[in-house]
């Protein structure tokens, strides 16, 4: 697999670095999980601290407890 290094200045920011949709925090995709995907035609991206409260919340509102 083939990774783009974005350089701003003098630092050097992955692709894979993304920005949460909800707490608006940074998070590394390959390193620390996440999603980036699209809801309808939205693009979006969830850090694995959002994620996991995203889907606790779908899951109590289904009745899966």
């Amino acid at each position: 697999m083939m990774s783009a290094i974005l350089i701003y200045g003098n630092n050097k920011m992955n692709e894979s670095v993304v920005t949460c949709n909800i707490c608006t925090g940074d998070f590394d995709l390959d390193s620390e999980g996440g999603i980036t995907e699209e809801l309808g035609i939205l693009p979006v991206s969830f850090c694995p601290t959002c994620l996991a409260g995203i889907t606790d919340m779908v899951s109590q509102l289904m009745g899966e407890e």
